[in-house]
Formats: structure tokens, C-alpha cells, sequence
């Protein structure tokens, strides 16, 4: 398996049949091969091109085929999905699986109401908030291609952290900030709540 990014697409996959002691062959016979993408039973729509015929050569030599440029139809697609490529040789049925990540590309903090694209507002007010007392909760939005809200799942285990900085961007999170610092991005959106700050005082970032 590898993980990408999602504006960079998915990495250029190269396929070829092997014998059963793991030596490449059967080159001098053309080859169709499929590829799909699935995310648990569902299967992704994909751009590109699926279906791609290898060359003939020699006797002896090595079947390749090459999948460039495929890409999630839907830029909201993130997380672990199931890529396959199957091929028929002399009548036999061949495929094999691999796992790709899509790792969302970008981050964004959510207003606290819940509407993606509103005016920003990270927290219901703008504080001052009392030292160890729980701040407004608020959620941060994994982003794909074109700012597009990322549609993840809780079994992806894509996960958001927070910290803390003082004023001279030192990062005071462990000594400071209390609570569950770390949470799962489902749908594309970590929550966070119950956090509190303790043992410093004064504004910060």
C-alpha cells in the first residue's frame, strides 16, 4: 500500500504477471486489465484511464501495463480505499489488491454552528475565558481538492490534534492544555470540547 495526498491523484501502477516462482513473464501475449477502486463495499468512480492492453513482445519477455493519472471523480474522497487490477490470462482469472490512502490536503477550523463555507468563527465569543474552565467546544475540517469538505470514516483513523502556543509561539500543550487533544475525523470533521487551560494566564494565539 502508499498513502498521497488528494490534489496530487493517485501514484503511477505498474502490473505484470509472474510465474509462480516470481519471475516475470508472459510478454508475448497482450493483456487487458481493469482497475477499480473501493472503499469497504462501495465502489469509488474513478477518472482516467481503466482499462489499458499490454504490448507484444518476445517470448520470454515480461508483461507490464501502466495506470497514470487516475483520480477520484468525487475531490471529496479521502481515507483508505481498496484499488484492484484484474486481468484474464488464457482463460484464468487474475487480480490483485492493494491499499492507497488519500490523505486530505488541507485543514480549516469550522464556525460552531456547523455550516461549511460560513463566515469563519471558530468559537461561539471571542473570550476572555476563565483559567481551568472548559472553552467553547469547536471542530476542525479535513479539506480536499478545492477546499472540498473530506469524506472520511472513523475506521480511516485520520486524526486532528490541538496544541497550544504562548505569545512567543512556544508551545505550552503539554505543561497547559487539559483534556482529549487528540481527535478522529469523521465525515471530514474533528470535534473538540471539555478543553481547558490551566497554570497560564495572559492572551496567546
Amino acid at each position: 500500500g502508499c498513502s498521497t495526498l488528494t490534489n496530487q491523484g493517485i501514484p503511477a501502477i505498474t502490473v505484470g504477471l509472474f510465474t509462480s516462482g516470481g519471475v516475470p513473464c508472459c510478454g508475448q501475449t497482450p493483456v487487458s486489465v481493469h482497475v477499480t477502486m473501493r472503499q469497504g463495499d462501495r465502489e469509488v468512480a474513478l477518472s482516467g484511464y481503466r482499462d489499458r492492453d499490454s504490448s507484444v513482445d518476445e517470448q520470454g519477455s515480461a508483461m507490464r501495463v501502466t495506470f497514470s493519472g487516475l483520480s477520484p471523480v468525487d475531490p471529496a474522497e479521502a481515507g483508505r480505499l481498496n484499488l484492484t487490477l484484474s486481468a484474464f490470462y488464457e482463460g484464468v482469472s487474475l487480480s490483485v489488491t492493494r491499499e492507497i490512502v488519500l490523505l486530505p490536503d488541507g485543514l480549516a477550523l469550522m464556525p460552531p454552528w456547523g455550516v461549511w463555507g460560513a463566515p469563519l468563527a471558530v468559537v461561539s465569543d471571542s473570550g476572555p475565558w476563565t483559567v481551568h474552565a472548559p472553552l467553547p467546544p469547536f471542530a476542525a475540517v479535513l479539506t480536499s481538492l478545492d477546499s472540498t469538505q473530506a469524506r472520511t470514516r472513523a475506521e480511516d483513523k485520520l486524526e486532528v490534534g490541538v496544541r497550544l502556543f504562548d505569545r512567543s509561539d512556544k508551545d505550552i500543550s503539554a505543561a497547559s492544555l487539559v483534556g482529549a487533544t487528540m481527535q478522529t475525523a469523521v465525515g471530514g470533521v474533528a470535534t473538540f470540547s471539555g478543553l481547558s487551560i490551566t497554570g497560564v494566564a495572559g492572551g496567546g494565539p
